[in-house]
């Protein structure tokens, strides 16, 4: 009968025969590497699909914004409803009177001007303070304020 020595490699030292794989403590680390770039991993996912929500939100923001800056043709429409509701967005217009210089007619009559008003509308997220998504734009007055 013959026999087989199975000899482990030892303090640095080679042997004739020698067992080859990982330690405890190589494996350790590989484990703990590879959960950190999972961990990030799962992060950047999770960061993606809250900026993705956040420009869905602002996109519909943004519609209801158009949708009430055309509701009315003249400023003194949104002085009689300055808010109101598309659920689940809550919106606020304010005006602001201002006199339009028009610049064609300046060589002709140097006095004409426009009353026209500034509109801002304001879109929120129903309950929250700060507003989502804000769109200006000009009206006329259909009379002078």
């Amino acid at each position: 009968m013959k026999r087989t020595r199975c000899v482990f490699v030892c303090r640095g030292r080679s042997s004739a025969l020698a067992i080859y794989g990982f330690t405890l403590l190589e494996a350790l680390i590989a484990i703990a590497i590879a959960a950190m770039a999972l961990g990030a991993l799962a992060r950047a996912v999770g960061q993606g699909a809250r900026v993705a929500a956040e420009a869905a939100d602002r996109q519909q923001a943004a519609i209801v914004a158009r949708a009430v800056l055309s509701l009315g043709t003249f400023a003194e429409d949104y002085l009689r409803v300055p808010e109101g509701q598309f659920p689940p967005w809550s919106w606020r217009v304010r005006v602001e009177p201002h006199a339009v210089v028009l610049a064609d007619a300046t060589r002709f009559r140097p006095d004409q001007t426009l009353s026209a008003a500034r509109l801002t509308v304001e879109v929120f997220r129903q309950g929250d303070a700060d507003p989502v998504f804000l769109l200006s734009g000009w009206k006329p007055y259909r009379t002078a304020p």
